[in-house]
């Protein structure tokens, strides 16, 4: 069991509700992952969220 946490604080501030799924067209695969998580933030509907880069990282 690890007590130091994440490695950067990137890792809790960016992170997606849900995995990029790449498959063998890697570019549909990041097309489609971008669309699935700006339909994600669509769905929250409040103006005050800032939505992160549409891309996993």
């Amino acid at each position: 069991m690890s007590k130091q946490g994440t490695v950067t604080p990137e890792h809790v501030i960016h992170n997606k509700p849900f995995a990029a799924r790449i498959g063998d067209d890697f570019q549909a695969g990041l097309d489609a992952f971008a669309v699935d998580y700006q339909a994600y933030f669509d769905r929250a509907g409040d103006p005050d969220l800032t939505r992160l880069p549409l891309h996993p990282h």
